[in-house]
């Protein structure tokens, strides 16, 4: 185990030194350039657009579900581009415009301060880790490992997952920031949150609900059965997608799963990262471009203060230097990623 954890070091040594070499020859360094800032001024822009189309143009029905489609699709794009990497930190060395930045998170019905809890305080420095990372533990929903105990519902989940993953959005937005917030103690991250925190989340989905249902009904002319479903129809189908891109970055078959009381989690925090995330392509660099490339998943688990936009060249660093050290790396086309991660859900639905 020394001599491969000695290898391993020499690895991300040479890593290292190749993506430092690489982001000299970046103007902003790790940080956004002009490629972020352009999606992320479009992507805004018609954010805005289609909503006041929506509400102020009375386009008829068809046109007007259609556009909120749209809207719901773009929201997740700017959450994906956008918020993502500024709760990393990673769209500039300023922390006020990352900050800033971080609200998109808020409009779109999500909640910043609650993201970076999970995400960058629990799921980055403990990924698949039992007991630390809030993704990993869905129980008594899903069995995402063979740490967690069986339960009986589970021998179903490789069914029922597709009835469930459409709602990811909804959860997210009704329940997960809630219960973020409150599991923090549990978890021991932090025992208490600034009361400021608790206002802006309040603040934040009754800006939501009005986006999605008080200005369409009272200003939109809308009744509330058409914002209803509206409201739903966006929001399963961004759950259904945030669901298949998310899910198999981690759960896959061949993924590792550590439990915080065991001595595997001493093992190299690297080469964690590397053994339990997958990397799959979708539209090689373009799509990776448009979903803010959370499909380079290893490459953001071992920088993850870098902005999007570097991830297919710190990529195909990483991928040169592990085949140069035999290190295997998860990477999978991704009908093949989503099929490893029904084959996991489905091994898993047994004791």
């Amino acid at each position: 185990m020394k001599s491969e954890n000695n290898s391993f070091a020499q690895f991300m040594n040479l890593v290292n030194a190749d993506v430092a070499k690489y982001l000299a020859n970046q103007p902003d360094g790790k940080y956004a350039d002009y490629r972020f800032w352009v999606k992320a001024i479009i992507l805004l822009l018609s954010w805005i657009t289609l909503y006041l189309f929506v509400i102020l143009s009375n386009p008829g029905l068809t046109w007007s579900y259609i556009a909120a489609i749209l809207w719901g699709l773009t929201s997740m794009l700017i959450v994906l581009n956008i918020g993502h990497d500024a709760v990393h930190d990673s769209v500039s060395s300023d922390k006020r415009i990352n900050k800033l930045l971080g609200c998109t998170f808020n409009i779109v019905g999500g909640n910043s301060y609650s993201w970076m809890l999970q995400h960058v305080q629990s799921h980055h420095p403990h990924t698949n880790v039992k007991g630390k990372d809030f993704d990993f533990d869905l129980d008594p929903i899903f069995r995402f490992s063979p740490l967690h105990k069986w339960r009986m519902n589970y021998r179903w989940q490789h069914i029922y997952f597709i009835f469930i993953y459409p709602l990811f959005s909804l959860i997210i937005i009704c329940i997960t920031d809630f219960r973020i917030l409150s599991q923090c103690a549990d978890k021991k991250y932090t025992l208490w949150h600034p009361l400021k925190e608790w206002l802006i989340l309040i603040a934040s989905k009754l800006l939501y609900f009005s986006l999605v249902f008080i200005i369409p009904i009272y200003i939109g002319h809308f009744s509330l059965t058409h914002a209803l479903i509206a409201f739903l129809t966006i929001n399963l189908i961004n759950g259904l997608l945030l669901a298949i891109l998310f899910m198999p970055s981690h759960y896959f078959s061949g993924s590792f799963f550590y439990d915080d009381n065991n001595s595997t989690t001493q093992i190299n925090w690297h080469e964690r990262q590397i053994r339990s995330t997958l990397d799959f392509n979708i539209g090689g660099d373009k799509g990776a471009y448009t979903i803010g490339a959370i499909n380079l998943g290893i490459a953001h688990h071992i920088f993850p203060n870098f902005c999007h936009i570097h991830y297919p060249s710190v990529a195909n660093i990483i991928r040169a230097r592990a085949k140069e050290f035999q290190i295997p790396l998860q990477e999978l086309s991704f009908p093949q990623a989503l099929n490893s991660h029904y084959l996991l859900l489905k091994q898993l639905s047994k004791p």
